[in-house]
């Protein structure tokens, strides 16, 4: 029931990430969607959710880590390439590297060690981790459309709001 309960969310998730790749109009304002769709479901989480995931439920969390190194991994891959072709992102960046860098750093809020020390949720967290991402990758043009959509909160990507 676990198992299924993970695919039906991860699905989900793979239908907002392509929504908001199909509402964006550059590889930056897709990931101001994508990111506050997924703060805002971060936001209701429990911290521990993966760790308990994988110590209990294993058939879920290999659920989880397939979604992760296939669908997300070749989805932060393409809004790179997008990013790089458009001039927002550096040309000189590894795209492999930076790709799996990114898949990475969304599963660091959920380091106990890491939540512990600090004072906010999830949600907040993956905002922020997302905004340095960003900057390290950005050309000139790419941090003033940063900046751009920093000023223009983003709602939380929805059937509603497409």
């Amino acid at each position: 029931m676990v198992a299924d309960t993970i695919e039906m969310i991860l699905e989900n998730n793979s239908t907002n990430c392509e929504n908001c790749r199909q509402k964006a109009k550059n590889a930056i304002h897709e990931g101001f969607l994508a990111t506050a769709s997924v703060s805002e479901m971060m936001r209701r989480m429990n911290p521990v959710l993966l760790f308990d995931m994988q110590k209990y439920y294993p058939v879920a969390y290999r659920k989880f880590l397939k979604f992760k190194g296939e669908f997300l991994y070749n989805f932060i891959r393409y809004s790179l390439e997008w990013g790089v072709k458009d001039g927002l992102f550096r040309e000189d960046i590894d795209v492999n590297f930076v790709s799996r860098l990114r898949l990475e750093s969304i599963n660091l809020p959920f380091q106990r060690s890491f939540y512990d020390a600090m004072d906010t949720d999830l949600g907040t967290l993956q905002e922020e981790i997302f905004i340095l991402f960003l900057y390290g990758i950005a050309t000139p043009k790419g941090t003033r459309m940063i900046n751009k959509y920093r000023t223009e909160k983003q709602k939380p990507f929805t059937d509603d709001n497409k």
